[in-house]
C-alpha cells in the first residue's frame, strides 16, 4: 500500500534533474534547431517559410540557459578556480582551431599594410573580435567565454546564503542589473549595441541557468502539472514572436519572450526523451546525443561553412535554395563529428582524466 502510494506521488512530480541527466540530448536538439535557422543566413525562408524553423534562434537560449546548469555542476566538483577556468577554456581553444586556417589567410593577405594586418588579427579573434565591436561572426564564442569568467562571481552572489527565497531575490537583482546595463550601453553607445545586442541581450538567462543549475544538482521535484504550464507558455510566446518584426532598439518584450521559450523547452524536452528511451523510439535519443556531444562543434563548423558557402567556394551559391543548404548542413555535421574526435583526443593528452 505504501508502495502505490509513492508511485502516485513520484508520478505526480517531475525531477528537474532529468534536465541533466538528458542534457546531451536537449543540446543535441538546440544545435539542430540553431543550424536550420541558419538557413535565414542563406535567405532560404523567402521561399521556406517553415513556422518552426523561423523560431530556431531560440535553441541560443535553450543552450545558454543549460550551460549555468552545466557550469554548477562542473563548479561544485572542483571548487578550484583555476581548474574550473583550465577546462573551461580548453573546452571553447581547441574546437575554435579549426577556423585557424582561414583566419590566418585573412591575416597573410594584409601582410603589407602594418594596420590592416593588427586590425585584421584582432578581428580574426573570435572573443576579442566580437567585443570590440570589429567581427560578429563567432559572437556566440565570444559570449560563451564571457560567462565562463564572469561565473565564479555570479555563483558567489547567487549562492550568498543556503535560502531559497534569498537566493531567488539575489537572482532578479542580478538580472535587473543586466538589463540596466544592457539599456546604458543602448543609450549611451548605440553602434556598439547593435554589433553586440545579440549577446548582451541574453545575459539574464544565463544567469537564471546558474541558480538552476543548483536546484537541478539537488533533484528538487515540481508538480508533474507544471509541464502542461511551459508547454502553454510556449504555445503563446512563440506565437506573438513569429509576429514579431526585427526592431534595430532595445526590444524587452522580445528577451523576456525569448526566455520564458527557452527556458520552458528545456524544462519539457526531458519528459519527451525520457518516454522516447523506453520504446523503439531510443534511437531519437542517440542521435540527438550524439549532437549534443559535438554542439560546439556544430555552431563553429555551420557558420564557417555557410561563410565559405556563401562565396562559392563549396558549390554555386544560389540565395534561397533550401535543398542545397541542407547538404552544406549535412557536410557540416561529418566535419563537426570528425573534429570532435579529434578534440577529445587533444583535451585528453593536455588534461588526462
Amino acid at each position: 500500500m505504501e508502495i502505490e502510494k509513492n508511485e502516485k506521488k513520484t508520478a505526480k512530480e517531475y525531477d528537474l534533474f532529468l534536465i541533466s541527466k538528458y542534457r546531451n540530448e536537449i543540446y543535441g536538439f538546440s544545435a539542430l534547431w540553431i543550424a536550420l535557422y541558419h538557413a535565414f543566413l542563406c535567405k532560404c525562408y523567402w521561399k521556406y517559410p517553415l513556422f518552426p524553423l523561423r523560431l530556431g534562434i531560440l535553441g541560443v537560449e535553450i543552450f545558454l540557459f543549460l550551460s549555468g546548469i552545466s557550469l554548477y555542476f562542473s563548479f561544485t566538483k572542483v571548487k578550484n578556480i583555476r581548474q574550473f577556468y583550465k577546462k573551461r577554456i580548453l573546452r571553447i581553444v581547441i574546437p575554435t582551431l579549426i577556423i585557424l586556417p582561414y583566419a590566418a589567410y585573412s591575416i597573410f593577405r594584409y601582410r603589407g599594410n602594418l594596420y590592416g594586418f593588427i586590425v585584421k588579427t584582432v578581428q580574426q579573434l573570435p572573443s576579442l573580435g566580437f567585443w570590440l565591436g570589429i567581427n560578429g561572426m563567432f559572437w556566440f564564442t565570444g559570449m560563451i567565454i564571457a560567462a565562463y569568467l564572469i561565473y565564479p562571481i555570479v555563483y558567489q552572489l547567487i549562492f550568498l546564503t543556503r535560502g531559497t527565497s534569498g537566493q531567488m531575490i539575489r537572482t532578479i537583482i542580478i538580472c535587473l542589473a543586466e538589463t540596466a546595463c544592457i539599456l546604458v550601453v543602448h543609450r549611451f553607445f548605440p553602434d556598439y549595441y547593435q554589433v553586440t545586442r545579440i549577446a548582451l541581450t541574453r545575459f539574464p538567462i544565463f544567469t537564471v541557468g546558474c541558480l538552476a543549475g543548483r536546484y537541478v544538482y539537488e533533484h528538487r521535484k515540481i508538480p508533474a502539472a507544471f509541464l502542461y504550464v511551459c508547454l502553454f507558455s510556449c504555445m503563446i510566446s512563440s506565437s506573438i514572436l513569429c509576429t514579431f518584426f526585427y526592431n534595430p532598439g532595445f526590444d524587452l518584450k522580445r528577451i523576456v519572450l525569448y526566455a520564458i521559450t527557452g527556458v520552458s523547452l528545456a524544462v519539457m524536452l526531458p519528459s519527451v526523451f525520457s518516454r522516447t528511451e523506453k520504446t523503439k523510439l531510443i534511437i531519437i535519443n542517440k542521435a540527438f546525443r550524439i549532437l549534443g556531444e559535438m554542439s560546439y562543434e556544430i555552431y563553429l563548423v555551420n557558420v564557417f561553412i555557410i561563410h565559405v558557402y556563401k562565396r562559392g567556394m563549396l558549390l554555386p551559391y544560389i540565395e534561397g535554395d533550401m535543398p542545397r543548404y541542407l547538404v552544406i548542413m549535412l557536410l557540416g555535421f561529418m566535419i563537426s563529428f570528425l573534429w570532435n574526435r579529434v578534440n577529445r583526443k587533444i583535451i585528453a593528452a593536455i588534461q588526462p582524466g
